[in-house]
């Protein structure tokens, strides 16, 4: 099975994949959105593969209204306490930049 671009399969509704469920709801949502991936966790791995293989994904994440960050070496739940620390730092700071 070939992967299809998002937006082929997001006129599919419930029915699509998860991904072009995500890419649509981001794309109707339309406010500001922080993104947080880890770098040792096949999920976050995953997200970034899709999001740097399709075009449509890789306009909606470069939107100025989308912030990414990552830290290389963290796990799924940045489970070390200066993860967590980075993590509610780049929050704390994108709240305040409203």
């Amino acid at each position: 099975m070939t992967a299809k671009p998002a937006t082929d399969a997001a006129a599919h509704g419930a029915d699509a994949p998860l991904p072009a469920r995500m890419e649509a709801a981001l794309t109707r949502f339309g406010g500001r959105v922080l993104v947080v991936l880890s770098g040792a966790d096949l999920t976050a791995q995953e997200f970034a593969d899709l999001s740097n293989r399709f075009g449509s994904w890789q306009r909606l994440m470069a939107a100025p209204r989308i912030t990414r960050q990552k830290i290389d070496k963290a796990d799924h739940t940045f489970s070390r306490r200066p993860w967590q620390d980075q993590v509610s730092g780049w929050t704390r700071d994108w709240l305040r930049s409203w």
